[in-house]
């Protein structure tokens, strides 16, 4: 996958995850230009190294209010892809100007350099790579002990989900709510899934998440990034 159609999915990714509201901006200063543009530019502003893309999430949209700040995003190809010198100089600039003004912790800059950010291999012998399940922790359907327990049992059970998105292979998108699952045990959850294959590879990606969810956004979500995985495996 080329950079620019990284660059383009990972846009795509962001629209339909980040919350209402959110900013998104890219400075095109990538690519060969012509030196008449290149210093036009310049004197107009911009910056060389200025990181791909800018990340603006408003007040509302974050879980712990001291993160709060922008996100600068370099974005680089999966294979191949290096940050160059006139990059990783902008990166100090701008974390130096950040811890200058009395706020290190609201700027957070992101480096998906070479291969690395895409190294998601789960455990030796498993089949499954599950992520976080903190958010799900502070859903108030999980309130409860007994959703609690229910929701710990879950992320123990690997064997569980294997099963669940074993039986989804071949199915693309599919979700299923509550008690329309086979095993009593996702009965308090949602599971929406979508299978990838590319190059002989196949695999299934999913969210799991409590019955009450935004459907359009969430399954937006999981087509999308089976269509970037399958990109990446190209």
């Amino acid at each position: 996958m080329k950079e620019d159609e990284l660059h383009e999915h990972i846009v795509k990714w962001l629209d339909l995850a980040l919350p209402a509201g959110s900013i998104v901006h890219h400075s095109p200063n990538e690519g060969r230009r012509h030196v008449s543009y290149k210093l036009k530019m310049r004197r107009m502003g911009m910056k060389p190294g200025w990181p791909d893309l800018e990340i603006f999430v408003p007040q509302h949209g974050w879980k712990d209010a001291l993160q709060q700040g922008p996100i600068m995003l370099e974005v680089k190809r999966p294979k191949g892809g290096r940050v160059s010198d006139a990059q990783k100089d902008m990166h100090e600039r701008l974390r130096d100007a950040a811890a200058s003004s009395g706020a290190g912790e609201l700027l957070d800059i992101v480096i998906a350099e070479g291969e690395g950010i895409f190294d998601l291999q789960p455990p030796a012998g498993e089949a499954v790579l599950l992520g976080s399940a903190s958010l799900l922790v502070d859903q108030p359907e999980f309130a409860t002990s007994e959703r609690m327990r229910s929701l710990l049992s879950i992320t123990e059970r690997r064997d569980l989900l294997r099963e669940a998105l074993a039986e989804r292979r071949r199915e693309g998108l599919k979700v299923t709510i509550g008690a329309e699952h086979d095993d009593p045990g996702l009965a308090g959850f949602t599971l929406v899934t979508s299978t990838y294959r590319r190059a002989g590879a196949t695999g299934v990606i999913g969210v799991l998440g409590p019955t009450r969810m935004p459907y359009d956004k969430i399954i937006g979500l999981v087509e999308h990034t089976g269509r970037l995985v399958e990109g990446l495996l190209q």
